[in-house]
């Protein structure tokens, strides 16, 4: 009787092991969106689409600091599904996802091992994932740098326009999202140097940095121009605001003052090492090989690598402002070297499959502590800040009120119930985003209140109090670690027993 040949297991353990990262990366993003509550920067960025979806207008500001692509591409979920959680978390979480494949697709440059490894590390990190189910800037920022290595190592392999030209659109995209992809620009351009100065032209034939041709001014003005076009459609807001071209410019001088200014971020220059040993651990183990590896061989793939992962982490550790969340961006180049590790593992023990097979046992066992860790700080203590990337981080009972006005509203008028906030800004604007009689002070009022429900940071309460013209409940409710906000319903609408504060 015929039988079928024996499947290769070989042939397909790539692909397998492919799917299963790009499978539990996937789920880990999108699993339970809605868990964490908004924080004070994604109610802030909400309120931006939804000027783009009420308005059809969004206009960039300079002082914010960030580029429009984050409001851009929110704007079709939230248009066509509405406001929530999931729909403003969703672009971020499919584009966290995105960067899992982006990494498979460098196996032709860091090898199979170094892709999965590299993949499997991003996949489960604790850090990129809990940044992936957050609506701010940074995921995006790491997608646009996994995008521009993919067309440039494409471009430097074959030298063909369309790749040169998908690079260059990668980094307007990049600058669109964060204006300090000027520091990642001056970090790839110092690698490339160093890349091709170090490197030896005879291990990497077909990776050359140092090749040249006479299309080369064809090919830079074409991809120029389409980096342009695309750079100031998306700061035009697709040219309904012509004037946040010029603002690009002069968002530079307020992020300059940010960045070496007091602003109350500033961290010792070993801040961002630190999170990287406690978030990537198995990146910097990894990268010891990649290490041993590129000084043996020179290879140029591997310095520049190398070198661009270095000046990232340099230049973002000299900057005295630091937040948690840049550390994604500044792990990125490292987790592409962490791949050129496990490559070259696999290398040394060419022949000996015993051995790989021990040591591939051994890179997985050491990404399950790195899984669990990811589990508990993304599903169980995503507000607890004694993790550092859990920065401002609203904390879950802050949820807890907004039940207690929708009943109260339901007594009164609905989402057309009189609500005075005071002083209490983001995220509460967010989860108050139905109720079309919102009111917001920045400090109490001079005339007396008597609305169903009034809303005030704990510092105001004591003024508010003196000014309330009826009989209220008061409750407290932690916002972040610091910040509390009051709420005060009027005792007719008022519908449950009071709960220990």
């Amino acid at each position: 009787m015929w039988q079928n040949p024996p499947m290769n297991a070989g042939k397909w353990a790539y692909p397998t092991a492919a799917v299963i990262v790009i499978v539990i990366g996937v789920f880990l993003r999108f699993n339970q969106l809605s868990l964490k509550p908004m924080h004070h920067d994604e109610g802030v960025n909400h309120l931006f689409v939804n000027t783009l979806v009420e308005n059809g207008l969004y206009q960039y500001n300079p002082e914010n600091y960030h580029g429009p692509l984050l409001y851009e591409l929110a704007y079709f979920p939230s248009r066509l599904l509405g406001f929530s959680e999931v729909t403003l978390r969703a672009v971020p979480a499919f584009l966290g996802s995105l960067v899992i494949v982006l990494i498979l697709a460098l196996r032709r440059w860091i090898g199979r091992p170094g892709a999965i490894a590299a993949a499997a590390i991003v996949a489960m990190s604790p850090a990129d994932v809990f940044f992936s189910r957050t609506f701010i800037h940074e995921i995006y920022l790491v997608f646009t740098l996994a995008l521009f290595s993919w067309f440039l190592l494409r471009f430097l392999s074959d030298r063909r326009t369309r790749n040169c030209v998908g690079a260059a659109c990668a980094l307007s995209l990049a600058f669109a999202t964060k204006e300090t992809t000027a520091l990642t620009v001056i970090t790839l351009v110092a690698a490339y140097g160093v890349a091709v100065l170090l490197g030896r032209r005879d291990q990497s034939p077909d990776f050359a940095f140092w090749k040249t041709t006479t299309r080369w001014p064809v090919v830079l003005l074409d991809a120029s121009m389409a980096a342009a076009i695309l750079w100031m459609m998306l700061y035009s807001t697709f040219t309904t605001n012509p004037k946040g071209i010029l603002d690009f410019f002069r968002a530079f001088m307020p992020w300059l003052n940010t960045g070496v200014g007091q602003t109350g971020h500033e961290k010792d220059f070993t801040y961002f090492m630190a999170l990287l040993w406690k978030y990537y651990q198995p990146a910097v183990l990894l990268a010891l090989p990649a290490l041993i590896e590129t000084v043996r061989l020179r290879k140029p793939v591997s310095i520049f690598f190398v070198a661009w992962s270095l000046l990232h982490l340099a230049v973002y550790s000299i900057i005295p402002y630091k937040t948690p969340w840049c550390v994604v961006t500044i792990a990125f180049p490292l987790i592409v070297v962490a791949g050129l590790g496990a490559g070259a593992v696999f290398d040394w023990l060419k022949g000996r499959v015993a051995f790989s097979a021990l040591a591939a046992l051994i890179m997985a066992a050491s990404l399950i502590p790195h899984a669990s860790y990811c589990l508990e700080l993304n599903f169980k203590r995503y507000d607890d800040d004694r993790n550092k990337i859990v920065y401002v981080q609203t904390m879950r009972k802050f949820k807890d009120m907004f039940p207690k006005i929708a009943a109260a509203a339901a007594r009164d008028q609905g989402a057309e119930t009189e609500i005075i906030l005071i002083d209490s800004k983001h995220p509460t604007n967010f989860y108050l985003r139905d109720y079309t009689n919102t009111l917001y002070h920045a400090a109490p009022p001079k005339e007396a209140i008597r609305a169903p429900v009034v809303i005030a940071s704990e510092a105001y309460a004591d003024a508010v109090r003196i000014l309330l013209d009826a009989t209220y409940v008061e409750q407290r409710y932690p916002v972040w670690p610091g910040q509390v906000v009051v709420l005060f319903l009027r005792e007719d609408v008022w519908k449950g027993s009071i709960e220990e504060n």
